[in-house]
């Protein structure tokens, strides 16, 4: 009966327990799930590589295309450029003046030089074609604008026949004569020693002593506001010894008969025939006057009743009647030449401009004043020394006005 227990011991020895392999066999298969995995996720990469190499294929294509379809475009766009330099939009010029047209011009494909340039003006035609210089600087000195609006186009073209162009307004204004002696002398009033000459002319005085003549409009007032004025005077013979000059003067009378009093009582010799203010009289209402003054006065307290700035001919503005009140002036070279002088008068606000023969001698404001207008006229005057003084083709010119 012993032997029994030892039958069954020895049996479980021989047959040990199947738990062990059954470990084995899942490891085994985890190993296995994780070489597909390894598997698959090495062919997901490597599908997802080709696809990355598909899409950078894709955009190499689109980029060698892009750039084709851009150097199409470069080529099929080859124009000039061109720019407008000067003058500014809508410049505007007195007609007669010179204004420079100044523009540039290039292209990618040829040199300046190679290039057609022109200006043509929308009023007038074509005003000049050539080529730009080596810089590409192309230019038009226009002396024969027409008094009007141009639209003026600069235009370059190459030798393939492409074009650009570029526009500028231009402006070319006309001064409108009114008031000459000559157009209308029924509304001009000669005074004193004043005489029409049939050559075209107002002779003030002769060259005569103790003279003085005046010339007033006596029936058109010059409004008050901004004004531009331009006459032409003569003096001479007697250069160096001659007196003793002009004016021309403003002065806001109530009516022509005031006129004709204040004239009356003006002075002759340095009162150049205007003096009825300040040392010369009573005058106390506003005029602005511009004098030429060909002699030196010294105030005597009888014949001469101011002393001027300077000993040398002098323009000045004056005010109020009165030849002493020198508000601005500056000398000038000796005009006893018999010769015509072209004088221009420019009122701008307090800003009074006074041209000489086409120079600047005046330009500078007047404090605490302002221009009221008035009758407009001339006068002269000799004393112990004489000399002609003439005035011719006054214009009033009011503004000039583009067309």
């Amino acid at each position: 009966m012993r032997t029994l227990p030892l039958f069954f011991l020895m049996l479980l020895i021989a047959c040990p327990s199947s738990r062990p392999d059954d470990d084995d066999a899942a490891d085994d298969d985890a190993a296995d799930d994780d070489d597909v995995a390894d598997d698959d996720d090495a062919a997901d990469d490597d599908d997802a590589a080709d696809d990355d190499d598909v899409v950078d294929d894709d955009d190499a294509v689109d980029d060698d295309d892009a750039a084709d379809d851009d150097d199409a475009v470069d080529d099929d766009d080859a124009t000039p450029e061109v720019a407008w330099v000067a003058p500014s939009e809508s410049t505007i010029l007195e007609w007669g003046d010179t204004v420079v047209l100044r523009g540039s011009a290039s292209d990618p494909s040829y040199g300046p030089t190679e290039l057609s340039t022109s200006f043509e003006s929308g009023l007038q035609g074509a005003l000049d074609s050539g080529s730009p210089d080596i810089n590409g600087e192309y230019s038009y000195s226009a002396a024969t604008l027409q008094p009007g609006w141009h639209q003026i186009t600069l235009e370059a073209c190459n030798p393939d026949n492409a074009c650009a162009s570029a526009q500028r307004t231009v402006g070319v204004c006309d001064w409108s004569a009114s008031n000459a002696f000559d157009a209308d002398l029924a509304n001009w009033t000669l005074y004193s020693d004043a005489a029409w000459d049939p050559s075209g002319f107002i002779e003030l005085t002769g060259n005569v002593q103790n003279r003085r003549g005046q010339v007033f409009n006596a029936v058109d007032r010059v409004n008050p506001g901004d004004i531009a004025i331009r006459f032409y005077i003569q003096t001479g013979p007697n250069s160096g010894t001659g007196a003793d000059g002009f004016a021309m003067t403003i002065v806001d009378a109530s009516d022509p008969t005031d006129l004709e009093t204040l004239l009356a009582a003006s002075a002759d010799g340095g009162g150049l025939a205007y003096g009825f203010g300040g040392a010369y009289g009573s005058f106390v209402r506003d005029a602005l006057h511009v004098e030429i003054d060909t002699w030196e006065n010294i105030d005597n307290g009888n014949t001469e009743l101011h002393t001027d700035p300077t000993p040398e001919n002098h323009i000045a503005v004056t005010l109020d009647g009165d030849p002493g009140n020198h508000i601005l002036w500056t000398p000038i070279p000796t005009i006893e030449d018999s010769l015509w002088h072209e004088v221009l008068l420019e009122v701008q606000g307090s800003q009074v401009t006074v041209t000489l023969d086409g120079a600047v001698v005046l330009d500078g404001p007047i404090s605490n004043w302002t221009f009221r207008g008035g009758y407009i006229g001339f006068s002269g005057s000799t004393g112990y020394y004489s000399n002609n003084h003439r005035i011719q083709d006054l214009e009033l010119l009011p503004d000039c006005l583009v067309p």
